[in-house]
């Protein structure tokens, strides 16, 4: 079952990227939505077990699409010209048998991309927006004297598990990582307070790891490992919002601030620090996610679906802090600037 859904969403994807590439008006995109199209293959070899070919195909993918980046300039300028000097007509295809309403059909839609951006936007980020805003009432207060006494409890009981009532353990796996997406969700649709999202993001890995570490009998260096670079990663990224705030008092994420501009340190800072906390290959924390999903059982699939979103919104709520900070024209700038209106 689980490869017969492999190969559908590749099949998928193949189809409908290899569409919207073929209306792109640069080569550039065409190439992007070329090697998506590509992938949507990999996927239906790795479907059918041809772990080997698909090896070949990921490399042999990655060596053409470059090759072809680095000559698209040349080869579109080359081509322009042969159309120009050697004008050859188009063969007739199968396509020039479709009729015409279906061509038109299937061209505005690939132009489109399918409305996938849309559709995106309401089946995954209103409700995800809608269960942020329902998760208003934590607050800082509830984080410092709910939400911490709570996590020490149940780290405590991680390690005197002979206290918990037999047939329970199994329950707290999924109420703990239920606990951090909750949290995850308030941080990605906060918007006032800086300083709680970072927080709510840190205390979300926190609760993964407990969650995992009542999921059965193991060594607990994988858990120190995957902390030890969210610990790390979290201390100096709250570092770094307490300094901007120092500097500048009014901190929000409701629109783009720019303060790149006049802290360029404190930006690259924030940037280590964000990349750190979501996994990228700079901190322990990198291995240590693949460590915790090693210790989710096949049976579990609630559970490595909570794991799972807590971590992919994780790294959107984080990017999200780091370019409303940072990016953008700066707030509080006394010369002429281009709007995106204007």
């Amino acid at each position: 079952m689980v490869r017969i859904l492999i190969a559908l969403i590749g099949f998928c994807t193949c189809l409908l990227a290899n569409g919207i590439a073929r209306v792109q008006s640069s080569v550039k995109s065409q190439i992007a939505y070329a090697s998506i199209a590509q992938i949507g293959l990999i996927f239906i070899e790795m479907a059918l077990g041809w772990k080997d070919v698909a090896l070949i195909h990921f490399a042999g993918n990655a060596f053409l699409r470059t090759y072809q980046l680095l000559v698209s300039p040349s080869i579109v300028s080359y081509l322009i010209k042969e159309q120009f000097f050697n004008f050859v007509p188009r063969p007739l295809t199968i396509e020039d048998y479709v009729p015409k309403w279906v061509e038109n059909t299937f061209f505005i839609l690939c132009l489109q991309e399918w409305h996938l951006d849309s559709i995106t936007y309401n089946i995954y980020w209103r409700p995800l927006k809608w269960v942020g805003r329902k998760l208003n009432f934590i607050q800082m207060g509830y984080i410092w004297w709910f939400f911490l006494p709570t996590y020490l409890v149940g780290l405590f009981s991680v390690y005197h598990k002979e206290l918990i009532k037999p047939g329970l353990g199994e329950y707290l796996p999924f109420v703990f990582s239920l606990i951090g997406l909750l949290k995850v969700f308030k941080s990605f649709a906060e918007k006032s307070n800086v300083e709680k999202a970072w927080l709510l993001v840190i205390m979300n890995h926190l609760w993964v790891a407990l969650a995992i570490a009542f999921n059965g009998n193991f060594d607990f260096t994988d858990i120190y490992m995957y902390m030890s670079g969210v610990m790390v990663a979290g201390a100096l990224g709250y570092i770094c919002i307490k300094i901007l705030k120092y500097f500048e008092n009014d901190l929000n994420l409701t629109h783009y601030q720019g303060y790149s501009y006049r802290y360029p340190v404190l930006a690259l800072s924030f940037l280590l620090s964000c990349l750190g906390l979501s996994g990228f290959p700079i901190t322990p924390t990198f291995i240590g996610e693949d460590l915790i999903f090693s210790h989710i059982q096949e049976d579990q699939i609630v559970l490595a679906c909570f794991v799972t979103l807590s971590f992919i919104i994780d790294g959107l709520s984080i990017i999200r802090m780091y370019a409303r900070l940072f990016l953008g024209p700066h707030v509080k700038s006394l010369t002429e600037m281009a709007y995106r209106s204007a």
